[in-house]
């Protein structure tokens, strides 16, 4: 059997560049709009039996992994006031 294991919110982390984005609220980066609480845990335990797996752990209040390109809400209410290039670069780095 192979699994197959992904882990899209294991994180809240969030490159120097765009902690700007949270000054106003940096709590909000340690509940679950910002994280899935524990996901990463469970991964790094099940990830000896998985074939293949991947994860991140940059927050999901930059770029939801979970949303098609085109989803409304691919970004945050944090980081959609961003410019065209800066999500670009959300896109082409964690995407």
């Amino acid at each position: 059997m192979k699994i197959i294991l992904t882990c899209e919110h294991g994180g809240n982390e969030v490159p120097k560049h765009l902690q700007h984005l949270f000054l106003s609220n940096k709590q909000i980066l340690h509940t679950h709009k910002g994280l899935d609480l524990g996901a990463l845990d469970l991964f790094n335990q099940l990830k000896p039996l998985a074939y293949f797996s991947i994860s991140s752990t940059t927050s999901r209040l930059l770029i939801e992994l979970n949303r098609s390109l085109h989803h409304k809400n691919l970004f945050s209410e944090f980081s959609k006031t961003l410019s065209t290039s800066e999500k670009k670069e959300l896109i082409d780095s964690y995407y």
